[in-house]
């Protein structure tokens, strides 16, 4: 696992969004889940243009970050397969799955114990 800079663990899920691999950072203070657009790019290359959301997104630090837009991915599990939002903003850090999607997709919470948690 990482480390945050106070010393507490990050939580990394394995995710397969559109059948692709994605390492996501698990944060419970986040209300959507989002991956920056150079992310996107790198992962997605070629999709369809994001759709346009008004959605405005507020960082713990209280500056205000208007997304470029979000796009519909499948979030495929053992057990379940869905279609969910996925929020591109222009900066950030790592792909964030935030509570949006923690309401949505059955987790192996027993597994968080481990160095990673795997949604495949």
């Amino acid at each position: 696992m990482n480390k945050t800079s106070n010393g507490t663990r990050k939580i990394i899920v394995n995710v397969n969004l559109d059948s692709i691999p994605v390492k996501m950072e698990l944060d419970t203070g986040a209300a959507l889940s989002l991956m920056t657009i150079k992310d996107y790019e790198d992962f997605f290359g070629n999709r369809p243009s994001l759709a346009s959301t008004p959605v405005k997104l507020k960082t713990y630090t209280g500056e205000i970050i208007h997304p470029l837009g979000k796009t519909v991915v499948n979030i495929t599990t053992p057990t379940q397969n869905t279609k969910q939002d996925l929020y591109i903003p222009e900066k950030g850090s790592n792909p964030i799955f935030g509570r949006d999607w923690l309401s949505q997709v059955t987790m192996n919470w027993e597994g968080l114990h481990q160095q990673n948690l795997s949604i495949k």
